[in-house]
């Protein structure tokens, strides 16, 4: 019996650092709770790796490696601080996690850039024309206020996600996007020309 628990529970441990690298490694790469509300794929199976790892954190703090006896203080402060650092180096990387998931996603050829910041009245139509003329996905990291590591995240990415494509197609494609959507605004709304 107590092998069948030792063994659960190295199992997991191993589900908390895949869901963490689930997570890390999908398309949304920002957090778990926005990607989740996003309904992007691959993220409910990370949740469910996550709260079992986590759930197993809370049992090693509880009854400590070996099942027999209760750790000691010390282990089990031990034990809290090492989660929470690395719960609390999530915010200071997102930017390099963006640069990160820029390379992994080029690599694997998927091109994405992602925006936060009121978008102008011309955004959907560049957005579209990005999709429909070099297949990049636009995604959004916030509204008008994004929280901040959401940004850090989206420059990361746009760093270096930018730069490949300007690479990879030998012109800067989003400003000849950009000026085709407003040369588009602009002949469909005359009264309210964009400058």
């Amino acid at each position: 019996m107590k092998r069948l628990r030792a063994i659960s529970f190295v199992l997991a441990i191993l589900a908390l650092w895949f869901g963490l690298v689930w997570c890390f490694l999908s398309s949304a790469g920002t957090f778990l709770v926005e990607a989740l509300l996003d309904g992007h794929s691959g993220l409910p199976g990370s949740a469910v790796l996550l709260a079992a790892g986590l759930v197993s954190l809370v049992v090693l703090a509880r009854k400590g490696p070996n099942f027999d006896r209760q750790p000691s203080g010390r282990i089990r402060l031990w034990i809290i601080a090492v989660g929470l650092g690395l719960a609390h180096l999530w915010f200071p990387t997102a930017y390099p996690r963006g640069m990160l998931m820029a390379h992994l996603d080029h690599a694997r050829s998927h091109d994405e850039v992602w925006g936060y910041g009121y978008p102008p009245p011309w955004s959907p139509t560049y957005h579209q024309l990005l999709q429909q003329k070099y297949g990049v996905v636009s995604r959004t990291a916030g509204g008008c206020s994004p929280f901040p590591p959401w940004e850090w995240y989206a420059d990361g990415y746009n760093g270096v996600s930018g730069r490949l494509l300007i690479e990879k197609y030998h012109r800067d494609i989003f400003e000849e996007c950009a000026d085709s959507a407003i040369q588009q605004w602009n002949i469909e709304h005359p009264e309210d020309p964009w400058p």
